[in-house]
């Protein structure tokens, strides 16, 4: 069983004047296997669980890894960039549950209008976010309210980049990365920003050879894009790694064949689902589709998420983003950037979730104690 440091041990003997019948250890393993909202009201019962649950980045690393483990409970929220902006559970919205939706706090107060945001990714409970009017990036816990802001970097982020959030589990560190790349993708400029060591450092020598710009999907330690494979006849999509250990880029993954033809290579993305990368239809059309991947080693294989034909989906005019698909297969659709809705697949119905914002950025977190400091 995971355990904390010796930091707690001289605490025991208070906690045991509180509950005697139970060692501390018993005790952190239980509170660690909670959710994030009752853990936040039993700070009230006293001060070693104040501390353990506030300020112990240990105890907040073993409720990680029991919050990743547990599929019993749901501990993803959709985060909506309104104003002021929203958070809502998936599943009970994908249940047809009563939706109870959360109005949060953005760490800048000057930050009023959802237009200023720029989603960069989302790994282990925290978001990092970018300004587009002075492109400084943030590191929140949209659960705690701790942040971080990150002080500039030296790259000249003019034109186009590409970017990505992660996490890296040998130092045991989280990693921003922001990049440039030429037309042809011979040439990068890419520099990382390390959360422990607080400073950007430039990675030297990349070669991809291939143009990337946009924000990357983060999984598992890897940042992932969405690529068209040059030099071919016939239009395909690959998809390009970065492992966030080895600061390297992988070879590019090819889509299959029969996933880009059947879609069409002009109408695919890729995004995140839970803890996994699939790539999903995300153009108006009659056909809805995601496939996932999954990465052993150097075996690469797809699993068909969900597959679906009927009528477009209600108010859907140009594009369509997959934001979550719930354990009874109901699928959570971002319309246009405008529209909320939950389609059942094998009812061929949809009801849609009155956002009222005209426009808006939405991206799936976990509710964790994991602190950006």
């Amino acid at each position: 069983m995971l355990t904390l440091d010796q930091s707690l041990e001289g605490k025991e003997a208070a906690m045991s004047r509180i509950l005697p019948q139970l060692p501390l250890e018993i005790i952190i393993d239980i509170l660690s296997r909670l959710p994030v909202k009752p853990l936040f009201r039993f700070k009230c019962v006293c001060k070693l669980w104040l501390s353990l649950i506030s300020n112990n980045p240990q105890f907040a690393k073993i409720h990680l890894h029991y919050a990743k483990q547990d599929t019993t409970v749901n501990r993803y929220r959709l985060f909506l960039s309104t104003y002021p902006f929203q958070s809502i559970d998936h599943d009970a919205y994908c249940n047809g549950d009563n939706v109870v939706t959360r109005e949060l706090n953005y760490p800048d107060s000057t930050t009023e209008t959802a237009d200023e945001l720029e989603f960069i990714g989302s790994c282990n409970g925290l978001i990092a976010v970018a300004l587009n009017s002075d492109s400084h990036i943030t590191i929140w816990n949209p659960t705690t309210g701790d942040s971080r802001a990150l002080p500039a970097s030296d790259l000249p982020m003019s034109g186009e980049f590409f970017s990505g959030f992660g996490y890296d589990s040998v130092i045991d560190d989280y990693k921003v990365v922001r990049g440039a790349a030429s037309t042809s993708g011979s040439e990068i400029k890419m520099e990382v920003f390390n959360l422990k060591a607080d400073k950007w450092r430039s990675i030297k020598d990349l070669q991809s050879n291939i143009y990337l710009n946009g924000s990357s999907i983060s999984v598992n330690g890897f940042l992932h894009w969405l690529v068209p494979v040059e030099n071919d006849p016939n239009p395909k999509l690959g998809i390009i790694s970065f492992d966030l250990v080895e600061e390297k880029f992988l070879k590019m993954v090819e889509v299959p064949d029969d996933v880009t033809q059947k879609l069409g290579s002009n109408s695919l993305r890729i995004q995140r689902v839970g803890e996994n990368l699939c790539i999903c239809t995300d153009w108006y059309g009659d056909c809805y589709e995601a496939w996932i991947m999954k990465r052993d080693g150097r075996e690469i294989s797809w699993r068909k998420l969900y597959s679906f034909s009927s009528d477009p989906l209600p108010g859907c005019k140009y594009w369509l983003e997959v934001l979550w698909v719930g354990k009874n297969g109901n699928v959570v659709f971002d319309l246009d950037g405008r529209e909320l809705v939950v389609y059942n697949p094998e009812e061929e119905s949809s009801s849609q979730y009155d956002i009222n914002w005209d426009g808006f950025e939405a991206i799936t977190y976990m509710e964790t104690l994991i602190s950006p400091n």
